[in-house]
């Protein structure tokens, strides 16, 4: 942040350089200055020229576009529709002069007067008879024409006339200071057409003809030009686009410069004044700049630091005094409880409560932000662990000690990571390490040091959260399939699908290794749907090729409920739905745990009842392993249970009976039941006769890889076949 500050402030000074060295310059060198001004002047001309130009095009063009669709509608209207009316209403639209239609014979309709030279003109112009034409009448009018057709063949000319003084109008419009003139050219007939503007410019026909031989040979240009009686002038010449027409504008150059020339005292004066007002805002920006950065640097809730100011005044401290310093992380332990048990308000007292008192054991040049809700950054200069411990320990008793006088039985505990800051260390990455041996600590409010197995092991994360999404695109995140078996063998096999991380380098990672760091980090959603996908494509693979469809269950994270949000459903529902998985073949296996907070409940059954319409059973994984199981079955509906491994661990006769009663309560609702994690075939007979539904375990098969499952699978289809017979 401080070299941002530096960044802004030398910006800010060579700002106020070039503007310096700009005005000075264009003071000093008279002579480009006055090159300047014939550059002002000629692209003063040139811009109203164009824009001049492009308005008569735009109104010659809009004509045109009417009067050739005005004749087409009258092609197909019904005759007696045809009135005088109609006429001059469509006139008006388009702020035409006339608006007539001429018969073969020459009959105008409606008759009209004084419009002797339009059937001079329609001799003239028998291609008006075959398509549309814009020409004019020199000194009178813009024709505009098109046939009406009758079963192809024309019968009618319809006749637009738009009299000069409209295109006199836009001329006259344009800003020449009172002293230019303007002249519409046909470069055609090589004469001029419209000739508006200041009378004591002395231009001939000869001159005219002299601008429209500049103009073919230069196309679009401006220049100086010297006229007898006028002396030297600006002219631009432009094309009327959709024309053979060239819009040129003449100008005085004396009378133009000094007209700028007026105004130049002004505006340099002018100049100084927004030169002093642009330096008294670089002030205020700077200083208003000043109190921003204090602002965001400082924490609202306790008026100290935040963590972008934390960081800010460690790397100061670290870089400036030496010594040995260390980070120390703090995180109040269910924190959530506290608002949620008492209130918002109280929540913030406590949280300001809990930096007072850190803050109160600092020590010249220490620190401590708060950095998010509940957590707490401490910069300590210390080397020595038993000491660190030995301060954070001393300080958490005494606040418990406060919080247990006011109220009894209450405490704050933390979980707290340490990590030493070293000279080549910058304090942000120091203070992740500290957040992370905090996760790594199995003991609350004892300091849980960065160092040994911790260190390696977060390398390791590191490795592997970089190397995530290219091992996700080079599908080295391979589905493997556990059968699923029905103990009475009355069922199909069934299986779930478990990732296998197998990298071409590193061989095969644990999912220990990886999926509870993708929880903490999120990519766990990623995973959970690429999962999905890969389940899909085999599945449509398999019908495809005709080939026994088994049902895979897959695991869906709670990680990836809370994350994804309540839409979370729509993502799956388009995957199945691209890949035309049929209904009921797909399963979504949650943990138990998705279901525990109160307040997520609504949230889960409303995703639940969405995944099962959209064709999905859901089951309820590692169901008995918490607290909340049996309340739960009331509230959700669950297709299936799979009752946890820890069942059929050191099983005795009380947890037997457990189990069958389970099996009962589950099948009384309607749901099938799943136990995993069997490995001896004495605990299949005895679920058998419990009639559980589905066995899954090593007892049948461990995790296979798809290929191999789909052997497995023949031959227990065969072996089944041959049972039945």
């Amino acid at each position: 942040m401080e070299k941002e500050k530096k960044r802004g402030k030398t910006l800010a000074w060579w700002i106020l350089a070039v503007v310096f060295v700009v005005f000075g310059g264009g003071l000093c060198n008279t002579v480009l200055f006055g090159k300047m001004l014939d550059k002002i002047a000629e692209e003063y001309v040139s811009d109203n020229n164009q824009q001049l130009a492009a308005h008569i095009s735009y109104r010659l063009k809009s004509g045109e576009e009417f009067i050739s669709d005005f004749a087409d509608s009258l092609s197909r209207m019904p005759e007696f529709l045809l009135t005088e009316g109609l006429l001059e209403r469509k006139k008006e639209s388009l702020e035409l002069d006339k608006l007539i239609l001429v018969s073969e014979d020459g009959t105008l309709f409606p008759a009209v007067e004084d419009y002797a030279y339009v059937k001079d003109w329609i001799e003239e112009h028998q291609e008006a008879w075959k398509e549309s034409v814009v020409s004019y009448v020199k000194d009178k009018s813009i024709l505009f024409s098109a046939p009406v057709r009758k079963e192809g063949e024309p019968v009618r000319l319809l006749l637009g006339i738009q009299s000069y003084k409209d295109i006199q109008s836009l001329v006259n419009q344009t800003d020449y200071l009172g002293y230019g003139i303007s002249i519409l050219l046909d470069m055609d007939n090589r004469e001029r057409m419209i000739m508006e503007g200041d009378s004591s410019i002395s231009i001939t026909d000869k001159d005219v003809k002299k601008l429209l031989k500049k103009a073919e040979v230069q196309g679009n240009c401006v220049y100086q030009k010297e006229l007898p009686d006028t002396g030297t002038v600006f002219v631009s010449v432009c094309e009327v686009e959709g024309t053979d027409w060239e819009q040129a504008a003449i100008i005085p150059s004396n009378v133009l410069l000094s007209q700028i020339g007026v105004y130049m005292d002004g505006y340099i004066a002018l100049f100084f004044l927004v030169l002093i007002l642009f330096l008294i805002l670089i002030f205020c920006l700077l200083k208003e700049n000043k109190k921003k950065e204090k602002l965001f640097l400082i924490d609202n809730l306790t008026g100290g630091y935040n963590r972008g100011g934390f960081l800010e005044q460690a790397e100061k401290v670290a870089d400036s005094k030496g010594g040995t310093f260390c980070i120390v992380y703090l995180n109040v332990v269910d924190f959530r409880y506290i608002n949620e048990s008492w209130s918002e308000e109280d929540g913030n007292k406590t949280l300001q409560f809990v930096y007072q008192n850190f803050a109160g054991i600092l020590r010249e040049q220490e620190l401590i932000c708060r950095s998010g809700m509940d957590h707490f950054f401490l910069f300590l200069q210390e080397s020595e662990e038993e000491i660190i411990s030995r301060r954070i320990q001393t300080e958490i008793e005494k606040i418990n000690s406060m919080v247990n006088q006011k109220f009894s039985g209450y405490r704050i505990d933390f979980t707290v990571g340490v990590c030493m800051l070293e000279n080549s260390q910058e304090v942000s990455s120091v203070m992740n390490k500290a957040v992370y041996a905090s996760k790594m600590g199995t003991e609350q409010n004892v300091c849980s040091f960065f160092s040994g197995s911790i260190s390696g092991k977060f390398d390791r994360e590191k490795w592997l959260n970089n190397m995530f999404e290219e091992s996700l695109k080079n599908h080295d995140f391979q589905v493997y399939l556990q059968p699923k078996v029905s103990p009475s063998h009355s069922q199909p096999c069934k299986a779930e699908a478990l990732v296998r991380w197998i990298h071409p380098e590193a061989g095969i990672i644990s999912p220990a290794d990886f999926i509870p760091l993708f929880e903490r980090n999120g990519k766990i959603c990623k995973l959970d749907l690429y999962m999905f996908e890969e389940v899909c494509g085999l599945m449509s693979r398999w019908i495809r090729e005709g080939r026994t469809v088994t049902g895979i269950s897959v695991n869906l994270s709670r990680y990836h409920l809370k994350s994804a949000g309540s839409d979370v459903w729509k993502s799956y529902q388009e995957v199945k739905e691209r890949y035309g998985i049929p209904d009921g073949v797909i399963e979504l296996e949650l943990t138990e745990t998705v279901f525990l907070e109160d307040n997520q409940l609504s949230f889960v059954k409303n995703i639940l009842d969405h995944f099962r319409a959209c064709g999905f059973t859901v089951s309820l994984d590692d169901f008995g392993f918490a607290y909340s199981s049996l309340s739960l079955l009331k509230d959700f509906q669950v297709d299936i249970l799979k009752l946890d491994r820890e069942f059929f661990v050191n099983e005795n006769e009380k947890s037997r009976k457990i189990v069958e009663n389970i099996i009962r309560l589950a099948h009384s609702l309607g749901m099938d039941v799943v136990a995993e994690g069997i490995e001896q075939m004495e605990q299949v007979e005895v679920l058998r006769d419990m009639d559980c539904d589905f066995i899954q375990g090593y007892v049948y098969s461990a995790p296979l890889p798809v290929e191999e499952f789909e052997v497995w699978r023949e031959k227990y289809q065969r072996q089944t076949a041959d049972m039945n017979c």
